[in-house]
């Protein structure tokens, strides 16, 4: 499970890496150019990007948790879905 949210997580992390540094976000964007304070648009930038981590850790931990009772049989083979 561990390895699975870990990997779900990558593109995410990946991108928040860079932000800031090699491009400027479209909502800090949008907001300098309308005009608000350089701080604002920042720390408005800063809670999208711990939101979408959140939401990425969130349902990679809660499909991971749900999916192998669901797919799985209790000898680890896979389940046949039913149409």
């Amino acid at each position: 499970m561990r390895r699975s949210v870990r990997l779900a997580m990558v593109p995410v992390i990946e991108s928040t890496k860079t932000m800031g540094i090699v491009f400027l976000p479209g909502a800090m964007t949008g907001m300098i150019l309308a005009g608000a304070n350089l701080l604002q648009a920042v720390r408005l930038q800063i809670v999208v990007v711990f939101t979408l981590l959140a939401a990425v850790s969130l349902t990679a931990t809660i499909v991971s948790l749900l999916a192998p009772g669901r797919l799985f049989r209790p000898q680890q083979q896979l389940r046949r879905l039913e149409a």
